[in-house]
């Protein structure tokens, strides 16, 4: 009769921070598995290359926002004269389309 054989093998691909060197890590079970170890090569951080990859899509979408601000509510002006020089201050509140974020703002425009 045939033997079944019931073991099964663990392993993923790492690679080397440091050196780039990559290769396939193997263990016995589930509960031995290390997202990081020690390259065999050159002692860098030896990453597991999925891990790394989510990692990198999380830092790419969470990027800083190139914020694209709006008038969030009505702007307030404020005149002053001094001598023959006139100062208009322009205050408002904005808030980012893309991230949400919230800013109050001031403008000066002197003249004469």
């Amino acid at each position: 009769m045939c033997e079944v054989r019931t073991e099964i093998n663990y392993y993923h691909t790492s690679k080397c921070l440091a050196c780039g060197h990559q290769d396939r890590v193997n263990y016995p079970s589930k509960e031995e598995y290390q997202e990081v170890t020690v390259c065999p090569k050159c002692n860098g951080a030896f990453v597991d290359v999925w891990k790394l990859e989510k990692y990198k899509q999380h830092i790419n979408q969470h990027k800083e926002c190139e914020h694209k601000y709006q008038l969030m509510d009505s702007k307030t002006t404020q005149i002053q004269a001094d001598n023959r020089q006139v100062s208009i201050h322009i205050f408002g509140s904005f808030y980012c389309e893309k991230c949400l974020d919230i800013q109050f703002r001031g403008k000066i425009e002197e003249g004469e």
